[in-house]
């Protein structure tokens, strides 16, 4: 893979901000080095900055700060949290790995698990690409930590990775993109996390070893660090032919861009095209 890196090294600060608000591209049109704020994003801002200070006028109009929504900690199988509803084709997955060993491009994403953006793709973004590229052998997708938002992203990197060994990663990755509940908060706090590998029928007391072992923390740690000397500054960051795409495609011109690119990749691996992208 060519290594990239940024023209200007980023503050940890900035890096942090840049992985909150998941930089995107123009659309149709990609770019590696250049971000783009949705217009949809920039109201939502607004309007919850709005919605803030209203909260705080009625705390100060009653004398009393308003409640911290609490995190509803499981205390059974499922309970507690979002079931996932993508249909994953999990005949095709092998590890961190979706697609079939023959496919002609390779697809490596880039994520932390709190990271809203990465959430958006993952709920959003890839079952279209499941669909378009995946399950008809065009494209595989690799699974790649950048677990930078602190100390739950690496508790959560690490979880995937202890449910890869009892070989259901892509089922747990779901479910922690699923329920994400902001940052460092408690959303991936070790009880949810034994919640939710009980909602996929892992081997407790196997997943609460591994969770405790070393291998898996340094190796989401190694990965990560991995992703920064590549030139990975956000998240989620597309990987394909060591094309860096920061970014996920949040519109139907977007979602096309991303097709170009990625039928290109198709043609160079020696591929058929695919049909032009279904309609959202």
């Amino acid at each position: 893979m060519t290594q990239q890196t940024p023209e200007t090294p980023l503050t940890r600060r900035e890096r942090r901000a840049a992985a909150r608000r998941g930089e995107q591209w123009p659309a149709g049109r990609l770019s590696p080095r250049r971000g783009w704020r949705s217009p949809v994003l920039v109201v939502s801002v607004a309007a919850l900055a709005v919605g803030v200070a209203l909260i705080a006028v009625t705390a100060l109009s009653t004398g009393r700060r308003p409640a911290a929504s609490p995190i509803t900690i499981p205390s059974g199988p499922g309970a507690g949290l979002v079931r996932p509803s993508t249909e994953l084709p999990l005949n095709l997955a092998d590890g961190r790995v979706l697609g079939r060993a023959d496919a002609p491009a390779t697809l490596e994403i880039w994520s932390d698990f709190q990271c809203p953006a990465c959430g958006q793709l993952v709920r959003e973004v890839e079952p279209r690409l499941f669909a378009d590229y995946v399950i008809p052998g065009y494209l595989t997708i690799v699974y790649r930590d950048r677990a930078f938002l602190g100390a739950e992203s690496v508790d959560a990197a690490v979880a995937a990775r202890c449910a890869d060994e009892q070989g259901k990663f892509w089922q747990y990755h779901d479910y922690l993109f699923f329920n994400q509940q902001g940052e460092n908060a408690g959303a991936f706090a070790r009880e949810r996390f034994l919640a939710m590998a009980d909602a996929v029928g892992l081997a407790r007391d196997a997943f609460e070893a591994c969770l405790d072992s070393g291998p898996p923390r340094q190796a989401a740690i190694a990965e990560t660090s991995e992703g920064e000397r590549v030139g990975v500054v956000t998240t989620p960051t597309l990987s394909i032919d060591g094309q860096l795409l920061p970014g996920a495609p949040a519109s139907p011109e977007q979602y096309r861009a991303l097709g170009d690119v990625l039928r290109r990749s198709i043609e160079l691996g020696g591929g058929s095209l695919p049909p032009s992208p279904s309609t959202p």
